[in-house]
């Protein structure tokens, strides 16, 4: 039999322009807009109530997060806008 060719791989890298506004007096939420529907405004809570074992604390208002219960973009864009920086730059 003939050899097959090993498919080229293609590395893709996304960037994700989402505009985050805090909520004044809630200093655990922010308003997301929705990258591909900027009309569409999601709240992101980083102290939200819940039950599960995991010990999660962040709830989104988007389809996959209420309908699945799984981190969403929205909430990955404010744990990166949020995430402590350190000092020695790691």
């Amino acid at each position: 039999m003939f050899a097959r060719k090993p498919l080229p791989t293609k590395v893709v890298t996304a960037t994700i322009f989402m505009r985050i506004e805090p909520i004044p007096h809630e200093p655990t939420r922010w308003v997301v807009y929705s990258e591909s529907r900027p009309a569409l405004a999601f709240i992101v809570d980083s102290d939200y109530y819940t039950a599960r074992a995991d010990g999660c604390r962040w709830a989104c208002g988007c389809e996959r997060f209420m309908a699945r219960g799984i981190e969403c973009k929205h909430i990955a864009a404010v744990k990166c806008l949020t995430a402590p920086v350190s000092q020695n730059g790691v």
